[in-house]
C-alpha cells in the first residue's frame, strides 16, 4: 500500500534528486579505480619498479577514498530516508486515527497479519484517498 502512494513516490523521487551527484561521484572514482586495476593487470610487465609502485599506491589510496564515500553515503541516504518515512509514517497514523473515529472503531490493525477480516471493515483505500 505504502509504496504506491503519491507521497511515497514523491519522497523517492526527493532523496534520488538530493543524493544523485554523490552517487554519480561515487559510480565515476569505481570506474577511475577499476581502469587503474586493469592497467596494472595489463602493463605490470613493462612498468618500472617506481611506475607500479605509484600504481599501486594510487589504487591503494582511490579504494580508501571510495571506502570512505560509500559509507558516508550509505549512512547519510539511510539517516534521510529515515527523516521522511517518519514524517510520512506520522501523517499515516493521523489519517488512520481520523478515519478510526469517524467509524467508530475501536481498533485498527494491520491487514497482512489477520487470516480473515470482513472487508467493509477494511480502511486501507480509504486512508490512500486521504493521503493523496
Amino acid at each position: 500500500m505504502l509504496q504506491k502512494t503519491p507521497k511515497m513516490e514523491a519522497i523517492n523521487q526527493k532523496l534520488s534528486k538530493e543524493f544523485q551527484p554523490r552517487e554519480d561521484e561515487i559510480k565515476k572514482l569505481q570506474d577511475n579505480l577499476q581502469k587503474d586495476l586493469e592497467k596494472l593487470e595489463r602493463d605490470e610487465a613493462v612498468l618500472s619498479e617506481k611506475e607500479k609502485n605509484d600504481l599501486q599506491d594510487k589504487i591503494m589510496t582511490e579504494r580508501r577514498k571510495l571506502q570512505r564515500l560509500s559509507s558516508a553515503f550509505q549512512e547519510e541516504a539511510a539517516v534521510a530516508q529515515n527523516k521522511q518515512m517518519q514524517a510520512l509514517f506520522s501523517e499515516i497514523e493521523k489519517v488512520v486515527e481520523k478515519i478510526a473515529a469517524e467509524k467508530e472503531l475501536d481498533l485498527v490493525l494491520q491487514s497482512d497479519g489477520i487470516p480473515y477480516y470482513k472487508s467493509e471493515l477494511d480502511i486501507t483505500k480509504k486512508v490512500v484517498e486521504k493521503l493523496k
